[in-house]
Order: C-alpha cells, then sequence, then structure tokens
C-alpha cells in the first residue's frame, strides 16, 4: 500500500511538473536583466500585431538598420537591405490580418552596453503560418534603456518544426 502511495504522489508530482515547464513561456526562464534587453524586441512584436508604427519607432535607435538573408529565384544566397521606415510603412499601412511572429527561445549575450540576442522565429499573417527563421538582434543601452540597432534574420518555409 505505501508503494502505491508514492507512486500516486509521484506520479501526481510529474504531471504537476510537466505542465508547469509546458506552460512557460521563452522569457519565463530570463533574469531580470536579460527582460529588459529584451524589451524593445517584445515591443517591436507588439507593434506588429497591433499594426502600431510609433509603438515599433520606439523600440528602434537612431539609423537602425535591416537585412534579410535570403535565396533567389535562381538559389544564390542574398543579403537584402532595407530601411526602418519601410517596415514602419508596411506596418502601419492598414491590412486586414494581424502580423504575430511566435518567439521560439532566446540566446542573450551582453557586454556592458551592446547585447545580441538569437531568436527563431515562426511567422504567421493572422492565424495562417507564413515563413520561419532566425533573428539576430543587436542592441545598444542608452539613457531611456536598451534599443535595437540592427536586425539581420533568414526566412524560409521549408524545415519548420
Amino acid at each position: 500500500m505505501l508503494f502505491y502511495k508514492k507512486f500516486i504522489l509521484s506520479f501526481i508530482f510529474v504531471v504537476f511538473l510537466g505542465s508547469t515547464v509546458i506552460a512557460q513561456s521563452p522569457i519565463d526562464s530570463l533574469s531580470e536583466t536579460d527582460k529588459e534587453v529584451i524589451l524593445p524586441i517584445e515591443q517591436l512584436f507588439e507593434g506588429m500585431l497591433k499594426g502600431d508604427s510609433s509603438l515599433i519607432r520606439q523600440a528602434f535607435y537612431e539609423n537602425a538598420n535591416l537585412k534579410t538573408v535570403i535565396k533567389d529565384k535562381n538559389d544564390n544566397i542574398v543579403l537584402r537591405v532595407d530601411s526602418l521606415e519601410n517596415l514602419l510603412n508596411a506596418v502601419a499601412t492598414p491590412h486586414e490580418k494581424p502580423y504575430r511572429e511566435k518567439i521560439l527561445s532566446y540566446e542573450i549575450k551582453t557586454d556592458e552596453n551592446l547585447a545580441q540576442v538569437w531568436t527563431p522565429y515562426k511567422f504567421y499573417v493572422g492565424e495562417t503560418f507564413s515563413h520561419c527563421g532566425a533573428n539576430a538582434f543587436h542592441l545598444i543601452k542608452t539613457k531611456e534603456g536598451w534599443k535595437i540597432i540592427s536586425i539581420t534574420d533568414t526566412r524560409h518555409r521549408e524545415g519548420c518544426e
């Protein structure tokens, strides 16, 4: 009988622990410093979801740059450079379905006032999957807090588990 009670208690503990781990977001396990670093990244994605270009602009440092590593029609690797203004215009232009980027995890490195954040992601237009890839953010710590100075990302439709 004692074995049965221990087994039941162990089972309940494992189920509870497993449900807690499953319910965690990538942010839950971060330190307070790391949460400060990713605040403008979260603000960027919130702005995209809401279609709020002013919220997005606040996440960026002046003269920030955006780059995408993609394959062209001939299967050549190409670096596409874009401006923050084009991103802001795309988000601010009314669109029927919200843009939602789901971050799968955060890998954060910092040295004083510089941070690098790697984020694998999946991108959705409304509820429809569009593409996946990884973002490489560089951020600078200012008097107002962390600001994004550059984003380089990849985009593909295959290999997205």
